[in-house]
């Protein structure tokens, strides 16, 4: 074989392969959707739709990551740090509270 007929066969059997793996997912978020909507058949009403789309699960735009920056990130977790703190506090009030 020359190297363009095995560049071809490279890229038809690339191809094959992603519509196998497109089909999955496919078929696996369709049962999944499937899944979540059966419960809710007995409570629809006439007309109404169900709430789970397949479309939601088959988006092909990557998901969004949270960019914080690490001075953010810092603010917040001292910030969840102090609001546990005051827990901790009020916790330890009433434990006093309740020993005398």
């Amino acid at each position: 074989m020359t190297e363009a007929e095995t560049a071809f066969y490279i890229r038809v059997g690339k191809q094959k392969l992603q519509d196998e793996i497109d089909f999955q997912v496919r078929l696996h978020a369709d049962t999944v959707v499937s899944i979540m909507n059966a419960p809710m058949g007995p409570y629809l009403k006439k007309g109404q739709k169900y709430p789970y789309k397949l479309n939601e699960y088959l988006s092909n735009e990557p998901k969004k990551k949270n960019d914080v920056s690490a001075h953010d990130w810092a603010r917040q977790l001292v910030a969840a740090g102090d609001a546990m703190m005051d827990v901790v506090e009020q916790h330890e009030k009433s434990i006093r509270k309740c020993r005398r």
